[in-house]
């Protein structure tokens, strides 16, 4: 081994952690066809054989409830009642949908949605219910400690910077156009002084 070079593996009297092997959902058996030395064709089994995994994300696919209400003729008069909604089934998405396209518009991340058929403009109509639905977990981010942090980017062809307040109980994201003290306040609060933890940026 030359000097400076570091030795492979753990230290000695490591404990060895190896990767746990996942049941396989698709095997394929590799058999070699001849003896790769003198070209020998090769039969039989082998109880023990050399496994190599491959890993992959499985697909997402769009959860769809379809809700079916068939008209029913009453025998005694012409009316053909079905039966009504229940509540959740008001909007034509259920609550995660609308949070997930929301979230994937401010980051800038474009469409489709994990196999859903959206649209531009029926993305933003959720945005404004979804900045209403969590315009109560504000007060929780001012609550220390909280983790702060602002990258830069672009919003609306202008340069703008996606505040992130991250505390044990909710994460807040908030678009401005200024990295300065002013949303920092704006997050946290006039006259609060919690513990942050941030990356040093100056105030």
């Amino acid at each position: 081994m030359s000097p400076g070079q570091q030795p492979q593996g753990g230290p000695k009297g490591h404990h060895r952690h190896p990767r746990p092997r996942l049941p396989p959902d698709h095997t394929e058996d590799r058999r070699p066809a001849a003896c790769r030395r003198c070209g020998h064709a090769l039969h039989g089994d082998d109880p023990a054989p050399l496994v190599h995994p491959v890993l992959e994300r499985p697909p997402i696919k769009p959860v769809v409830t379809e809700y079916r209400r068939p008209r029913l003729r009453c025998p005694h008069g012409r009316t053909t009642p079905c039966a009504s909604l229940p509540p959740e089934a008001a909007a034509t998405a259920g609550s995660r949908l609308p949070a997930a396209a929301a979230l994937r518009t401010r980051r800038g991340v474009g469409l489709p949605l994990v196999g859903v058929p959206l649209s531009p403009a029926a993305v933003c109509s959720v945005e404004s219910p979804v900045a209403l639905a969590v315009a109560g977990a504000w007060p929780y981010a001012a609550a220390p400690p909280a983790n702060i942090d602002a990258i830069s980017g672009r919003e609306e062809k202008q340069k703008g910077w996606r505040w992130t307040v991250v505390t044990a109980a909710v994460t807040v994201f908030l678009i401005r156009r200024s990295r300065g003290v002013k949303p920092l306040r704006e997050l946290l609060g006039e006259g609060h002084d919690p513990v942050v933890t941030s990356d040093r940026f100056p105030t």
